[in-house]
């Protein structure tokens, strides 16, 4: 139960423990898995875990917060695990080095954000760096075109400044992926947007 601003000054986990804002409970609550134990953090174990840990148990869920949150579960010398799961500075980084503008940068961190978000709420062990890093940088080629090529292009840029080859195939197979056109009501002549 960390705000983004918390969690991003550091993102350290407890193993298997999956990021909520507090202030989207009314989204995430519908998620949680009926019949399991939650146990809530923060990182104190101070108000925000325990009117959580309140909420949830008035939405007949069984759950509980850890007494000192993050901060006394490391300080006691406990396991956490550096988090895949957040958009990182040199990332952005990157982007503005490649020259993409700070709106298709902004874009790009809410697309990133939302990806995040959905492959959250899957309870299967996903590469989530892979879903952060390919949202993140899906865009890139849009330094040089916001033309259809742009994805062709920001493989190649990618490619060039290093980065994994699964994240160089999102960025060159996101163009004219989603709805087609049938399930438009069109027909397979209608451009794709």
């Amino acid at each position: 139960m960390r705000r983004k601003a918390d969690y991003q000054a550091d993102p350290n986990t407890i193993k298997g423990a999956v990021r909520c804002d507090p202030e989207k409970i009314d989204d995430w609550v519908k998620q949680l898995p009926v019949g399991k134990r939650a146990v809530v953090y923060c990182v104190k174990g101070g108000s925000v875990s325990q009117s959580v840990t309140d909420r949830l148990r008035g939405e007949k869920f069984d759950a509980v917060f850890l007494e000192g949150g993050l901060k006394h579960w490391i300080e006691s010398g406990q396991p956490v695990e550096a988090a895949h799961d957040s958009i990182h500075e040199a990332d952005i980084n990157l982007l503005r080095q490649a020259g993409v503008s700070e709106e298709d940068i902004a874009h790009s961190v809410k697309v990133a954000e939302k990806a995040l978000e959905i492959a959250s709420r899957i309870r299967r062990n996903l590469d989530m760096e892979l879903v952060g890093r390919g949202a993140l940088f899906h865009d890139l080629g849009k330094a040089k075109t916001h033309e259809i090529e742009h994805g062709k292009l920001g493989a190649e840029m990618g490619a060039a400044i290093g980065l994994p080859p699964a994240i160089t195939a999102v960025m060159e197979k996101h163009v004219r992926t989603g709805v087609s056109c049938r399930e438009h009501g069109g027909n397979d002549r209608t451009p794709r947007g």
